[in-house]
């Protein structure tokens, strides 16, 4: 005699992951920085307003960064032209500037 289908089992959702979040772009995640900037200088939020606020800006800040390597990543430095008009290149160097005291640096 067959088994009859038990009776309590829900059945798993569809897509039991959610989708993932959109990534801004690195204008789009400056231009909600300064927008954060402006309101956490105004003091028109209140303190918790203000504590997400300034949790979502470093997450932000960190995206920025992550760009500003990957392009770094990709750029080559224009050395010099050979006589036949190609250019010679050399890999970017993409040390770490933050914590040297050179003052073109910004962090």
């Amino acid at each position: 005699m067959p088994k009859p289908p038990a009776a309590n089992k829900t059945p798993a959702p569809a897509d039991s992951n959610p989708p993932a979040e959109k990534l801004p772009s690195f204008e789009e995640a400056m231009t909600d920085l300064q927008q954060i900037v402006t309101d956490l200088e105004d003091n028109s939020l209140g303190l918790e307003a203000s504590l997400a606020q300034f949790e979502r800006g470093i997450g932000l800040l960190r995206k920025c960064h992550t760009f500003l390597e990957q392009a770094e990543q990709k750029i080559e430095i224009l050395v010099s032209f050979k006589a036949n008009g190609d250019a010679t290149t050399a890999p970017f160097d993409a040390t770490p500037t933050a914590g040297n005291s050179d003052s073109k640096t910004l962090f």
